[in-house]
């Protein structure tokens, strides 16, 4: 099927199908071009489209833009990102190519003339999906769990030094009780206000229970030396 352009023979419409769409589009303008935009057929004017400009798949160099079919030089500074520009050069947009240097899965939406992106987690169960996102987020596991290369949460337990709190994989890694009942920010089993209270004359030190005065009841109970 013939393909409408310029010099193409092709009167003044174009029916457009494909295998990859199912959508058939008639182009009424004689300058008209027929697309494929997101796997949906669609017409351009070759006059004035800078990815289509005097011709199908004609995309204007860096710097210009389509103006009457040509190719010309931009009224704004374009570069990087969006090397080319449309509008009668007044917007500088992006080209088939330059917005690969952002990631593989970056491509030019030619509609709205920016790179866009389309993430990809596909067996992926964390890490990153390509576009600045996240595929999953292992710490909800611990905090020492982490993402491996096959993009799989992995954790491994820590208790190091440590006789109660987590094993920062969700496990524990231990528990406290009697006087000193209360789980401290290192691991550690350490008594409160009131866990000494059983013991006579005895008071928490801040780590264990202590002895308020020399005195044999205080020995007798927490079986330490005056």
């Amino acid at each position: 099927m013939p393909t409408c352009g310029l010099s193409d023979g092709c009167a003044t419409y174009c029916i457009c199908s494909g295998v990859i769409s199912s959508y058939t589009v008639t182009c009424t303008n004689p300058n008209s071009c027929c697309i494929d935009e997101f796997n949906r057929k669609t017409c351009t004017d070759e006059l004035t489209d800078s990815y289509n400009c005097g011709g199908c798949g004609m995309t204007c160099g860096n710097g210009t833009g389509c103006q009457g079919g040509n190719c010309t030089s931009c009224s704004v500074s374009c570069g990087g990102t969006t090397p080319i520009c449309r509008n009668n050069g007044t917007q500088c947009v992006c080209s088939p190519t330059s917005c690969s240097a952002l990631g593989s899965q970056y491509f030019c939406n030619t509609t709205s003339g920016a790179c866009s992106c389309t993430p990809n987690c596909i067996g992926k169960y964390c890490g990153a999906d390509g576009c600045g996102g996240s595929c999953g987020d292992c710490s909800v596991i611990g905090s020492n769990a982490y993402c491996d290369a096959a993009f799989t949460c992995q954790c491994t337990p820590n208790c190091t030094g440590k006789t109660c709190g987590s094993d920062g994989c969700g496990g524990s890694c231990g528990s406290c009780s009697g006087s000193t009942p209360v789980c401290s920010a290192g691991g550690q089993c350490v008594c409160d206000g009131t866990s000494c209270t059983a013991y006579a004359n005895s008071y928490c030190n801040g780590t264990s229970c202590a002895c308020a005065s020399s005195c044999a009841a205080c020995v007798d109970t927490l079986g330490g030396d005056n």
